[in-house]
């Protein structure tokens, strides 16, 4: 039996919207598409500051991450929402040093 020790998930959502958003350069955005990641660090380093119930009650165990984007069609919004997501996952790894 293998033992989990770390993992990450990744989910992108879109939504039709009945009240099209603009931001007035490009025409209305018809698609919102939302990016969700997970990631499972059963052993966290704290730096010895939180104890490991501490240390899930501060989230440092599951960390959720989320980009957003709107566009013209259903794939661009889903797209940039996943360049997002991963641009927002790249900002908060080379802050706390996560990977």
């Amino acid at each position: 039996m293998s033992q989990v020790t770390k993992g990450k998930t990744v989910e992108v959502t879109s939504y039709q919207l009945d009240a099209p958003l603009s931001d007035g350069v490009h025409g209305p955005h018809d698609w919102l598409a939302i990016a969700t990641a997970h990631r499972y660090e059963p052993n966290p380093d704290t730096g010895g500051i939180l104890t490991p119930d501490q240390a899930i009650l501060a989230g440092a165990v599951l960390e959720v991450v989320e980009g957003r984007a709107t566009a013209a069609s259903e794939e661009g919004a889903m797209l940039a929402a996943v360049r997002a997501l991963v641009f927002q996952w790249t900002a908060k790894s080379e802050r706390t040093g996560a990977s």
